[in-house]
């Protein structure tokens, strides 16, 4: 070994005062070569990707400097070739870890941390379990005036939620296949549009609708362009998430009822000989967007009665199934 101590920062970091030397992809070989010990300091463009290995493995000792899993994540939705170059030093860290310092730059990297469930069931008897977007999570009305609250006092079964404001099938499907249903739960799944997209912000991943995505610019949604989210290929993947759920809650014996809460476009006719799925959506007056009986007071969301409707609809549904 020649690198004595080596620190690996962003190649906008400061070393003035730090008192080694750059190492970059030029000077790599006089490196290895020079037979004095020597401290250097680097980072992924000076060295170049197909480099790192190598140096991670001459040096003695190894000091992370300025590199968090956190500005990682937010350099993904600037440079879309970023993760590849930093996966690959985060890997020859961990593989060499007896001689890094700073490692807790990918300590937090673990299945805990990106695992993103909802909500635990806490309760032994028989529960109630609701999916879906903000219309199911209750956006504009009190928790109790929420069709799952209110479906929860009709069954008499306390209710767990599986619901975020901007959720999409995809999120709420994950959410339903992770979590601790059981044999004698209901599950109803307030299913909504298909323009909807999961993006991953600090490692945790988000969900919502497409247009919000864009406009509020959470991130350029890089990977796919808008024309992708009302694509065939989109509807078939988002219908593919349902069939997954149905084909879970049948393997375990859970109930399972689709309730079609916003989707105008396919999904009715798609899910139309389901025998569990009841359209919601059906008696709207739409333009481009549901009509509904009253609005929350967030100016935008279902309001009570519109929501007492759709737990007197679903309830009248699952006593008739």
């Amino acid at each position: 070994m020649t690198i004595n101590k080596l620190y690996f920062s962003t190649d906008t970091h400061n070393w003035l005062n730090n008192g080694s030397q750059l190492l970059n992809y030029k000077n790599i070989d006089y490196a290895i070569n020079n037979t004095e010990l020597t401290n250097y300091h680097t980072s992924i463009p000076d060295i170049k990707t197909e480099n790192i290995q190598k140096v991670c493995r001459l040096a003695r000792e190894i000091y992370i400097v300025g590199i968090t899993s956190k500005n990682i994540s937010d350099l993904d939705y600037i440079d879309s070739s970023i993760i590849y170059p930093y996966g690959r030093l985060f890997n020859e860290l961990h593989k060499m870890s007896h001689k890094v310092h700073g490692l807790e730059c990918i300590n937090d990297l673990t299945l805990d941390r990106l695992n993103s469930l909802c909500t635990i069931n806490l309760h032994k008897q028989p529960v109630l379990w609701t999916a879906g977007c903000s219309v199911t999570h209750g956006v504009g009305v009190l928790a109790t005036e929420r069709w799952g609250n209110i479906l929860s006092r009709y069954l008499n079964m306390p209710e767990v939620t599986l619901s975020s404001n901007g959720a999409s099938i995809k999120w709420a499907a994950d959410q339903l296949l992770r979590s601790d249903i059981k044999q004698g739960d209901i599950v109803v799944w307030g299913l909504t549009t298909f323009q909807r997209a999961e993006y991953a912000l600090n490692w945790e991943l988000k969900s919502n609708t497409v247009a919000n995505i864009y406009r509020q610019k959470i991130t350029n949604v890089r990977y796919s362009s808008l024309d992708y989210y009302d694509s065939t290929t989109h509807i078939v993947d988002t219908i593919r998430s349902i069939l997954q759920v149905i084909n879970f809650c049948k393997k375990i014996g859970v109930q399972l009822y689709l309730a079609n809460l916003l989707e105008i476009t396919l999904l009715p006719i798609i899910l139309k000989d389901h025998t569990y799925f009841i359209d919601l959506a059906k008696e709207y007056d739409i333009t481009e967007t549901a009509t509904y009986m009253d609005i929350g007071t967030d100016g935008v969301h279902p309001g009570p009665k519109q929501q007492q409707y759709y737990a007197d609809q679903i309830f009248n549904f699952i006593k008739k199934c």
